[in-house]
């Protein structure tokens, strides 16, 4: 996976959030080798918040589940293949997977532009 910043995890889930594409996560803490929280076919949105002493990127899932991730706190990383993508989204105390269903060609353009 490629290190990245918030603002391209923004895009690649605007991207899954247009396209009505699917995502699958996996949530684990600390040193667990298990998740704490597995999630299959989500439907996601995303909003960007910007804050008086740190910066957010919220992410819905259909389910009623959302994630507040703090851009100075977390780390991201993205991999992009021919028919999908994953992020993954950490810090000390996390990881959060999130793995696409299958895109169509336009959208694996729009998330490699």
């Amino acid at each position: 996976m490629q290190q990245t910043e918030i603002h391209e995890i923004e895009k690649l889930f605007r991207i899954l959030q247009n396209h009505r594409v699917h995502c699958s996560l996996e949530l684990k803490v600390e040193e667990e080798s298990d998740p704490l929280l597995s999630i299959v076919r989500a439907s996601v949105s995303v909003d960007y918040f910007q804050g008086i002493d740190e910066n957010f990127l919220l992410v819905e899932l259909n389910n009623g589940t959302d994630f507040s991730f703090s851009e100075s706190k977390s780390t991201f990383h993205k991999y992009v293949s021919d028919c999908q993508f994953d992020i993954c989204i950490s810090s000390d105390k996390f990881s959060a997977f999130f793995s696409s269903g299958e895109l169509s060609e336009q959208a694996v353009l729009e998330a490699r532009d």
